[in-house]
């Protein structure tokens, strides 16, 4: 078991740290006071019960942020949190959330619409909305109920296309989106 200063059995003071010798150095434990050297840059340190001292440097794997500014690593997680917002049509007063960041629109262009109930939610999940086209005002509608709904401060109107509301999901009274910030810069 590797411990580092700070964790039970090593405590700072505990070890005059000589054989710390390069700069990022940890200071470990295994069977005695272990010297975990610096990784290479762009790696990240590890569990891995082969090791003596049970950590490693490795080459970080999963999600990662590309070129492009989007998400890659897994194609659910690709999918919804990329940084690049995309258009939701309003129909039937709904939308289906795909990514964190959306901006809205309202069904067939009209002049106004209302927004009542997103889809795609989940437990904890995030989105923020801005409007599609300042000439086209969607109404975000507080508590129209069932799955969906909104749990907000009260009614929204993104008048602008600097306009944006953020919501969480939330399961404690059915599937809600529970706002937590909005930005009304009409």
């Amino acid at each position: 078991m590797t411990k580092i200063i700070g964790s039970a059995a090593l405590a700072p003071g505990g070890d005059s740290g000589t054989d710390l010798t390069n700069k990022g150095d940890l200071h470990g434990y295994s069977s005695s006071n272990t010297r975990i050297p610096v990784g290479s840059n762009d790696t990240v340190l590890t569990a891995d019960s082969s090791e003596a001292l049970g950590v490693k440097w490795a080459t970080a794997s999963g999600v990662s942020l590309s070129d492009n500014n989007t998400w890659t690593g897994t194609n659910t997680f690709n999918n919804f949190i990329n940084s690049t917002p995309t258009e939701l049509t309003i129909s039937s007063a709904r939308v289906t959330a795909t990514r964190l960041c959306h901006k809205i629109d309202t069904e067939g262009d009209a002049s106004t619409d209302n927004l009542d109930w997103i889809d795609g939610y989940g437990y904890g999940r995030l989105i923020s909305l801005q409007s599609e086209n300042s000439g086209r005002d969607p109404t975000l509608r507080d508590e129209q109920g069932g799955n969906g709904s909104l749990n907000m401060s009260g009614d929204l109107t993104l008048t602008n296309v600097s306009d944006s509301v953020s919501f969480i999901g939330r399961y404690s009274d059915g599937i809600t989106w529970v706002e937590i910030s909005r930005s009304d810069n009409g």
